[in-house]
């Protein structure tokens, strides 16, 4: 559902650049986790693979979601696009707060996206073949957020 909400919302941008959008999203990823932050990570990797798709050609412009289970603890969420990719001197400065590629960016977006992934007990990694070659952004966390009950809390029950 999350997944499907952030793609919603940039469809305009998708249309508007030519990008195709493709997800491959089992049904049977259950999970807890703060929704909202979860859901700004994504419009900023879905965002970010839209304008890295902006300058390649009509063929590479393409983003495609994918998630999994790694195993009954952990799942993934990967973000792939046929885009500007990136060396490694760039890699090394990806998540770097103010550091950005483009010439309107802030260089907050990715910044953030470390920071709220690490909140929720995960981790995020970027990969690239190299420069005009698409890059994936590949996102792990709990299935269960630390500290959530298995039912309802106490207070919750009485209120029901």
């Amino acid at each position: 559902d999350v997944v499907q909400g952030a793609l919603a919302v940039i469809e305009p941008s998708f249309l508007r650049h030519r990008v195709r959008a493709t997800c491959t999203i089992p049904a049977n990823i259950r999970t807890m986790l703060d929704r909202s932050k979860f859901q700004q990570v994504l419009l900023n990797l879905v965002t970010n693979a839209v304008q890295a798709c902006k300058q390649a050609s009509e063929r590479h412009r393409f983003v495609h979601i994918e998630a999994g289970l790694i195993d009954s603890t952990r799942f993934f969420v990967e973000v792939r696009d046929g885009g500007i990719g990136f060396d490694d001197t760039r890699k090394a400065k990806l998540f770097t707060q103010g550091y950005t590629t483009r010439d309107d960016g802030h260089g907050l977006g990715l910044h953030y996206c470390a920071n709220a992934v690490k909140q929720m007990n995960g981790g995020i990694t970027a990969s690239s073949e190299g420069p005009g070659l698409g890059a994936t952004f590949r996102i792990e966390l709990p299935i269960r957020a630390e500290g959530l009950a298995d039912g309802p809390t106490q207070t919750q029950r009485n209120a029901a």
